[in-house]
């Protein structure tokens, strides 16, 4: 079976993680893109109640979407995931929420657990496009990061379901990756890249971004932009970073 590492998709948005965290249960109704990515379609609505996330038809019919397996608020929400399948076939869906200093929140969200699906390569490809569009709804709605200076990014890498077995470094799509790089040195915002010795396959990228609309450019860049990533030869998780010295 191919590797079917988890999903990743992170967004930076304005307000606290506590903010982040309240919009995820108690607005998910009105962010949430029913029309393309629910079992009832249009009109249909969705809700936390309780334990649980539930979809309601505009004829009133109801279906279970997930079940909270754990919550921490403000922090955590791990998800038994499920829309339009038994339960028994759920996969597992985890956001969590980090300040990101003088700029926001940054939501990120990890979806696995296709290995007992009949086609687990399939069924990731389409949640890995659809988080894409959901995510992209709740930045949307949760509005962007407000003003901000010296926003730190570290960009961590380590090799993807697409890596072949001599190593990133062997793929014609690392060469994508130096691209990348090299952009974001041109725009000013890179400090330092390279592999991590001790971790083959694995690397890091220094960001400083000079405000937060800048760092969220960068963090769509580094999704979207870096083919590396879009091709899966690399995974990229992103994490704030709070510099408090400097020479």
């Amino acid at each position: 079976m191919p590797n079917q590492s988890p999903i990743r998709r992170q967004v930076l948005v304005g307000g606290d993680p506590a903010d982040a965290y309240r919009l995820w249960i108690d607005d998910i109704g009105a962010w949430w893109p029913v029309n393309g990515f629910s079992c009832f379609g249009a009109g249909a609505g969705v809700a936390f109640a309780g334990q649980s996330i539930v979809e309601t038809a505009p004829d009133g019919r109801k279906t279970r979407w997930a079940e909270v397996v754990s919550a921490e608020p403000g922090s955590r929400l791990e998800l038994k995931w499920h829309p339009g399948r038994d339960a028994a076939e759920s996969t597992r869906v985890v956001i969590s929420f980090v300040g990101v200093p003088q700029a926001g929140t940054l939501i990120t969200l990890d979806h696995d657990g296709w290995e007992g699906w009949p086609n687990p390569g399939a069924a990731r490809a389409d949640y890995r496009a659809g988080w894409r569009k959901v995510m992209a709804r709740l930045a949307d709605y949760a509005g962007s990061p407000g003003g901000g200076d010296d926003v730190w990014l570290v960009l961590q890498h380590q090799a993807g379901p697409a890596a072949p077995p001599g190593g990133v470094m062997t793929s014609p799509d690392f060469a994508l990756h130096g691209r990348f790089l090299g952009e974001l040195g041109r725009r000013g915002v890179l400090v330092a890249a390279g592999p991590l010795v001790d971790r083959p396959g694995s690397g890091m990228a220094i960001v400083h971004a000079p405000d937060a609309a800048t760092a969220v450019e960068v963090l769509a860049m580094a999704q979207d932009v870096d083919g590396s990533v879009v091709n899966e030869l690399l995974v990229m998780l992103a994490r704030p970073w709070k510099v408090i010295m400097t020479s």
